[in-house]
């Protein structure tokens, strides 16, 4: 752990850490029960003994900035109201993932380890997540709602090696398995159906017996960080500020084929229906429709070219704070 923080400290990349509490195989618990008959002294011992290490990976090490219960905490009546109260007291600060749904989470889980997100995907929800994470969800819990009462976002994992074929899912390393990596053409879909989603995406990557990255991993995820700054290279137009109406003119009649937009967040979600249209003269010709954009909504249509194209809300919460809207050509 110290070797952990200080690299990424050195790299300027803010630690987390994802713990089990649920599952020990040496201490034979599975599933936030023991395997076998259930022992009342023995389960407070492994209770007791999650604390234990969980105050030093807690306080050792400096502010961590997430913490992720694998499968979620314990139910609180086996000892997870006492593992919250000892996250409050040593990590106040830090993004939870997969903690106490009614107060212990900050970010969940979007139902899927495909790293597809549903839309729309807001980032306030009356819920959070209570499901374990291993079979796929769907509803309000993982797909959130316009004006919820929690400020929850989505986080949308899934791991780089193929889930189907791969040793133990795609999250665990194994020789022989380069063969098993996702054409990173493929990750770059995900990308645009997490982060395009209003989603954090977080990939899997499985570190080899040597303790470090394998050389197909790095080169998978080098090919992706370009394939993901190409779709950004070609920029069309861009344009910010409040309201209800943005134009973006297009005197040379540059092709674009795709959308994004943000809205400036520390505002809330403000946007709630919208439409983003070609301008030609009177004629407006819808191309991109939705509801939910928050941090970042992304969409690609057909290939088209006008002297101008409009964002349109519709519908809204607030008067719309945006930080951007911009058109791109990414083929």
């Amino acid at each position: 752990m110290a070797d952990f923080v200080a690299s990424c400290r050195r790299h300027g990349i803010r630690p987390g850490l994802y713990a089990s509490v649920g599952c020990n195989a040496y201490l034979g618990v599975d599933g936030n029960k023991l395997v076998g008959p259930h022992d009342p002294e023995r389960w407070r011992a492994y209770v007791d003994m999650v604390k234990r290490q969980l105050r030093e990976l807690w306080t050792h090490y400096g502010e961590l900035f997430e913490i992720w219960f694998d499968g979620g905490n314990l139910p609180a009546e086996q000892g997870g109201e006492e593992i919250s109260e000892l996250l409050l007291e040593l990590q106040p600060n830090a993004v939870v993932f997969q903690g106490d749904p009614e107060r212990m989470q900050t970010v969940r889980w979007i139902g899927n380890e495909r790293a597809v997100a549903p839309y729309p995907c807001w980032s306030t929800t009356h819920l959070g997540t209570s499901s374990d994470g291993v079979n796929e969800a769907q509803g309000e819990r993982y797909s959130g709602c316009a004006a919820g009462r929690y400020w929850c976002p989505g986080e949308a994992d899934m791991p780089n090696r193929d889930q189907e074929k791969a040793y133990q899912g795609g999250w665990f390393w194994q020789p022989g398995e380069d063969h098993h990596l996702y054409p990173p053409q493929e990750l770059l879909e995900r990308y645009y159906q997490s982060v395009g989603r209003n989603c954090n995406f977080l990939l899997g990557m499985a570190i080899d017996d040597r303790g470090l990255v394998p050389e197909a991993d790095s080169a998978q995820m080098r090919r992706l960080s370009e394939l993901i700054k190409d779709q950004f290279s070609r920029p069309r137009g861009r344009t910010d500020g409040s309201g209800l109406v943005f134009d973006i003119p297009n005197p040379e009649r540059k092709t674009v084929d795709m959308v994004c937009l943000m809205e400036e967040i520390r505002h809330g979600e403000r946007i709630q229906r919208f439409t983003v249209s070609g301008i030609d003269g009177e004629t407006q010709v819808p191309l991109v429709s939705g509801t939910c954009v928050g941090h970042r909504f992304l969409e690609r249509f057909p290939a088209c070219s006008y002297p101008g194209f409009r964002l349109t809300v519709e519908e809204a919460g607030s008067t719309p704070a945006l930080r951007e809207f911009s058109l791109w050509q990414t083929s």
